[in-house]
């Protein structure tokens, strides 16, 4: 019976023996020794392919052994691990924010063999997974078996490890060397760990820390991930593990370090194979039952297995392997994408029309020729071109998911595994722009919130809309037009340069557009309708309007309602309103000053000329009088639709303020009949008015005369007004009182009268 002592001491030689570790710097793992079958299976990848001796994995590979196959690692800092057959591991590299750095080799199902060797390195330690339940250490021997659903077992030969579920990672169990941990599967928590001392008895050779299952009736299923890997796989659908005994390795304490021959031990693998650790070199051999070639030991281990009931759970050797491999199917691309088994492939499509799938990839066989590839696309048999290099051509109307299986069949009827993937087509295509560029041949642009349209817009008593529609990657199919918001649509004549004429109704209507490609893709719709606001009345009425607008604006006093028929971009020859600004201060001032204004005009006529019209007419601003003394010319431009004054061509205009320049002068005097004494006086009043009968300014000069007695010279004083006073001379029957400024004057004759002395008494 083996004691505690000397198996840790066998398993220490056997991991010693069986690693050599270059010390130049390595990959994160290599592959040290390859026997039989085992596959890798790189990050991000979904087929498995053979690894050799010296692959370099990376985090993220996996790595498996199939039936009569194993592998040996080397780790970071020396660590080395030997995968038994029929296991599977993934690696990956974990540092925490402290830097401390974990390796880890999660086993997924299976048998392993591990050396912890981080006691100089205080930033790394050595992690191992095995379903639920995970341990890590610097410093031990392992044995670790999972069974592939959510039980596991841990066998420390020598140093010591801390082991927790996954669901209590901080509740922690120190397990020491010669002692087992067994998770049960039920529940992954620390107290269904089973701690206990290693059994007295233990073969090396098959080691197990879980009971052997019994023979199932039905094999379990093959896993289809490695689409086609070499002939493990097969053997995965009828294996399990090795029995827990055998012949070889009935002495392991022959690997003392004194020994002058060479030593070994011989791990039973299957029943018909095994795997030899010398202590020079690990040397792993593979033989049939009854090899001639087989040495002594692998002989007695061979008997062993076979005495034992482990050949109902491996699949008997065969040296010609190869041509049991079954086709491979790789490269898969989606229209040059690649496609992993199991994943989705999106293809995007940038045009309209007919989208083309091109399904192509590569089939080998070991055994001989392609045959056949067959592409099933949503369970319909595709036509394929080609075998090794194969391909198939699909064309789709519509966008959608569709279902890919490829399967691959050799000359010896071989089949590869099913190579199923997903494809999703999506179209990336734009949708179609439309715009409205005119309507009765004016620029939407140049519209405000409305677009006014009148009578005189009308061709053949219709509107016509203009515009243009375009689509990066279709072609455009149709335009459709509404002339009421949405409500009803037509067709409009054209796609990418497109018209529609309509009649249209008094008040409001509301135009919209919509393009549509040949995918039947509809444009966006538009942010608001463009909106006509039409009249049935034609240019020359609009224009009368607008100029009885401002006439009748001038007499109410209401310079906002002048202005409002104004363009902002008024301008004038003359100085008080030169401009809007100056007319809106000039009429303000007039209306304040003024306790009336009078206006009085006839025989308007009216001329357009496209966006220009013009409004000529007589005017008089003197009611006194009678007659029209100007002409004047109103010109008007269209802004966004209306008429709006842009011009006056008048010398006088009855719009302007003040002006220094005197018109008319009206003269009185009060009273006008005085005595001629020299002393007797009258009052002298004088209005003085410019052209457009507006008060001269404060301080225009105005001359006074008379033939007769004398008079004070005075200048003018608010709104046009002038005072003097005459006085009488000492005779005379009348007297001539001038008053003029610039060209204009006006004249009042003043009576005088003379008392007679009386006559002598009698007379």
């Amino acid at each position: 019976m083996m004691q505690a002592g000397a198996r840790t001491a066998i398993w220490t030689g056997l991991l010693a023996l069986a690693f050599c570790v270059a010390a130049a710097a390595q990959p994160f793992a290599t592959v040290e020794d390859a026997r039989g079958v085992v596959l890798v299976r790189t990050a991000g990848q979904a087929l498995w392919v053979e690894a050799g001796t010296g692959q370099a994995l990376q985090p993220g590979d996996a790595l498996r052994t199939g039936a009569e196959s194993s592998a040996s690692l080397s780790l970071p800092g020396g660590s080395t691990t030997v995968l038994l057959p029929m296991t599977r591991v993934a690696l990956q590299s974990v540092t925490a924010p402290d830097g401390l750095q974990s390796v880890v080799l999660d086993v997924q199902q299976g048998r392993i063999m591990a050396r912890m060797n981080f006691d100089n390195d205080p930033d790394r330690q050595f992690v191992l997974r095995a379903n639920q339940a995970v341990m890590r250490g610097r410093s031990a021997g392992i044995f670790l078996q999972a069974d592939g659903n959510s039980a596991g077992c841990f066998d420390v030969f020598s140093g010591a490890v801390t082991a927790a579920a996954l669901s209590a990672p901080d509740d922690t169990v120190k397990i020491e060397a010669n002692h087992r941990a067994i998770v049960q599967g039920d529940s992954p928590f620390l107290d269904t760990f089973v701690v206990s001392e290693l059994p007295a008895e233990s073969s090396l050779g098959a080691h197990q820390c879980m009971a052997v299952p019994e023979k199932a009736e039905t094999p379990p299923a093959a896993d289809a991930s490695s689409h086609g890997g070499a002939a493990e796989l097969a053997a995965e659908t009828t294996t399990s593990e090795p029995s827990e005994t055998s012949s070889s390795a009935e002495n392991p304490e022959s690997l003392s370090p004194d020994a002058e021959e060479e030593q070994y031990v011989t791990v039973s693998v299957s029943s018909s194979s095994s795997v030899k650790f010398g202590s020079n070199s690990a040397a792993a051999e593979s033989t049939a039952a009854g090899t001639e070639s087989a040495g002594t030991e692998s002989a007695q281990a061979a008997e062993s297995s076979t005495e034992s009931d482990d050949s109902s759970w491996a699949e008997e050797f065969d040296p010609n392997a190869a041509c049991k491999l079954l086709p491979t199917i790789s490269g898969v691309t989606a229209n040059g994408k690649d496609a992993n088994a199991g994943m989705t492939v999106t293809l995007e499509y940038s045009q309209c029309g007919d989208m083309e799938m091109t399904i192509e990839g590569t089939a080998s066989s070991e055994c001989g020729s392609i045959r056949e590839v067959t592409v099933l696309v949503d369970d319909k048999k595709r036509v394929v071109e080609g075998k090794k290099n194969w391909k198939a051509v699909l064309v789709f109307e519509e966008e959608d998911y569709h279902s890919v299986s490829v399967q691959a069949e050799d000359v010896t009827d071989a089949k590869a595994l099913e190579f199923e993937f997903e494809i999703e087509q999506a179209k990336a295509v734009d949708a179609p722009t439309v715009s409205v560029e005119t309507v009765a041949g004016q620029a939407v642009s140049a519209f405000g919130d409305a677009m006014k349209l009148n009578y005189s817009n009308l061709i053949n008593n219709t509107l016509e809309v203009r515009g243009g529609a375009e689509s990066l990657q279709c072609q455009v199919m149709k335009v459709d037009v509404s002339v009421d918001g949405g409500g009803t649509w037509a067709r409009a004549e054209g796609n990418t340069n497109w018209s529609y004429a309509f009649a249209p109704r008094q008040g409001s209507n509301e135009i919209m557009v919509r393009a549509f490609d040949e995918d039947g893709n509809e444009s966006e719709e538009m942010f608001s309708p463009l909106e006509i606001e039409y009249t049935p009345k034609s240019d020359e009425d609009l224009l009368k309007e607008a100029f009885e607008r401002i006439m009748q604006a001038y007499r109410d006093k209401n310079a906002d309602g002048v202005l409002d028929e104004v363009a902002d971009t008024f301008s004038s020859s003359h100085e008080s309103i030169a401009d809007k600004s100056r007319m809106d201060m000039s009429l303000n001032d007039k209306f304040m000053e003024q306790a009336s204004v009078y206006v009085r005009y006839q025989g308007a006529s009216y001329i357009v000329s496209g966006e220009s019209g013009r409004v000529m007419f007589n005017w008089d601003a003197n009611a006194g009088a009678s007659g029209y003394s100007h002409s004047g010319v109103f010109v008007f431009t269209k802004v966004d639709g209306d008429w709006k004054l842009m011009t006056v061509e008048d010398s006088a205009s009855f719009l302007r303020h003040t002006s220094d320049t005197a018109y008319i002068v009206s003269l009185e005097a009060n009273p006008n009949t005085i005595e001629a004494d020299q002393q007797d006086s009258s009052d002298i009043t004088a209005e003085i008015r410019d052209s457009a009968y507006n008060p001269v300014k404060d301080g225009t000069t105005v001359m006074l005369t008379a033939t007769g007695g004398t008079i004070s010279s005075a200048l003018t004083s608010g709104g046009g007004q002038m005072s003097a006073t005459y006085t009488a001379p000492a005779s005379g029957t009348s007297a001539t009182i001038t008053a003029a400024s610039g060209s204009a004057s006006e004249t009042v004759i003043i009576t005088l009268t003379s008392d007679a002395p009386p006559g002598p008494p009698g007379n």
